[in-house]
């Protein structure tokens, strides 16, 4: 076979699994899976082998269990205050490992450069050093100022639309086999919502990416890859998206153009931006700063904010941390005083270090 999966490859794969990684619909706890390696991987091994033979996925492994996370404290709209997270099962996901390496090694050089997390060995870190590299220099030369678009598409993956995707995935010369096997790993699905220990009805699934899959992330990447592709200033993260404009005195802007062309990409491919939860930012140290024309989007304005958050990183239009510093602070007071509590009841080491 031309894409052969071993049985020690397999083994290897659950002996990795984490004890404590939440199951999916069929309720098999990760824990038998590595306990068990040894006994299940020959199996296992065969099933996996004979799905991507046949390009086709057990109907249990493409069920998912939706947990709703919750964005904020307080939760005041369903729809705009929680993530939803799709929890499939485990061995659907173990598979998804070898299906990802498989297509990633097709299309490693096709990648945009600056889709940060698609690249061996980088990471959120190493897009965000590249990122205030950059500004940073900007800053430094007279007579220069920096806008940041912070992009943010509205269900990204919730919203792609199949068909579009496997026309990308033709044009990137993957190999059929796979395309075929994502095809129907991509059709078919049902998913229901749980909370604690109720569960809703299952029901299909018309489209888009279940978040929560090794896949999903691959596929979405695949599916923006050529956004933004012949603007330089650009680092892509998933679904996380940035751009930067550097304009002087006498230079107009012309970011709205930019952003328009982003619009009409959205559009033609069935995605969306989500105009409230874009943002804009202006790193200015002139006495006087410019006068540019609000950014407009869906024909509404886009908001300039002081400070932003990216990447779990919160930094402000003076570039400098205060936000994070003091958000890192907030937080460790919390735990710390927790921690105070606990110790005047006596705890042991182990129910403390649970808090630290």
């Amino acid at each position: 076979m031309k894409y052969y999966i071993s049985e020690q490859d397999v083994c290897k794969e659950l002996l990795n699994l984490k004890r404590g990684k939440a199951p999916g619909p069929d309720n098999i706890p990760s824990w038998i899976l590595k306990d068990f390696a040894p006994e299940l991987s020959s199996p296992i091994t065969r099933i996996f082998n004979a799905s991507i033979q046949e390009s086709s996925v057990p109907k249990l492994w493409k069920e998912a269990d939706v947990i709703p996370i919750p964005k904020v404290n307080i939760i005041k709209d369903a729809e705009k205050d929680l993530r939803p997270i799709s929890l499939t099962t485990i061995l659907s996901k173990t598979l998804e490992h070898f299906v990802t390496e498989w297509i990633m090694k097709q299309i490693n050089r096709l990648i945009d450069r600056r889709q940060i997390e698609a690249l061996p060995g980088l990471s959120t870190t190493h897009a965000l050093v590249s990122l205030f590299h950059h500004l940073y220099s900007l800053s430094d030369v007279p007579n220069q100022c920096v806008r940041i678009l912070l992009l943010d598409f509205s269900e990204a993956f919730d919203r792609i639309n199949n068909h579009f995707l496997m026309t990308k995935m033709e044009g990137m010369d993957i190999d059929p086999i796979l395309m075929a096997w994502v095809r129907n790993f991509l059709t078919g699905r049902r998913q229901r919502v749980k909370i604690g220990k109720f569960v809703s009805s299952l029901e299909p699934v018309n489209g888009g990416v279940p978040q929560g899959t090794v896949l999903g992330p691959i596929l979405f990447i695949i599916m923006i890859n050529d956004l933004l592709m012949e603007y330089q200033a650009r680092w892509k993260y998933v679904d996380d998206s940035t751009l930067t404009e550097t304009i002087t005195r006498d230079q107009p802007s012309s970011l709205q153009t930019t952003l328009n062309s982003i619009n009409q990409w959205c559009e033609t491919c069935d995605m969306r931006l989500n105009t409230k939860k874009c943002k804009e930012l202006l790193i200015c140290f002139w006495k006087h700063k410019p006068d540019v024309s609000p950014l407009i989007l869906n024909n509404q304005p886009i908001e300039v904010v002081k400070s932003a958050k990216l990447l779990g990183l919160i930094f402000n239009d003076h570039l400098k941390w205060n936000d994070q510093v003091g958000q890192i602070v907030k937080k460790s007071s919390k735990r710390l005083y927790m921690l105070r509590l606990l110790n005047e009841l006596v705890l042991t080491l182990k129910p403390l270090s649970l808090f630290m």
